[in-house]
């Protein structure tokens, strides 16, 4: 991958984006503002791969238009749509996060019911 955008600050999903990036590709890491456990990442590999990490404490509206405006502008070139394991309607909020407990997926999607 060219780039990786993290947003939940989870440990396991950060680790798989680096390991997951190309040679020269940029880890971007938004808002993983909450304890808990550290991550392992291996210098040697950012390193010899020359990765760049980026870290916003939190981002601002203009963050996340332009990470919504390179997802629909790449979206036939990578696999965004794998991410999401298994999507719920919003009145499924609920089961949604038992799936997330019980089968930890990267990600998984609430569609809101409009």
């Amino acid at each position: 991958m060219d780039v990786v955008f993290d947003m939940s600050g989870s440990p396991d999903a950060i680790e798989l984006g680096i390991t997951s990036l190309r040679t020269g590709g940029t880890a971007i890491w938004a808002g993983a503002v909450f304890k808990t456990r550290k991550i392992g990442i291996d210098a040697e590999q950012i390193i010899r791969k020359l990765l760049i990490i980026k870290g916003l404490h939190n981002y601002n509206f203009q963050d996340l238009q332009y990470a919504l405006n390179f997802i629909k502008e790449h979206h036939l070139n990578f696999p965004f749509s794998d991410i999401v394991s298994k999507e719920f309607s919003l009145t499924e909020a609920q089961e949604a996060f038992e799936y997330a407990i019980a089968h930890r997926p990267l990600r998984v999607g609430v569609k809101m019911d409009l």
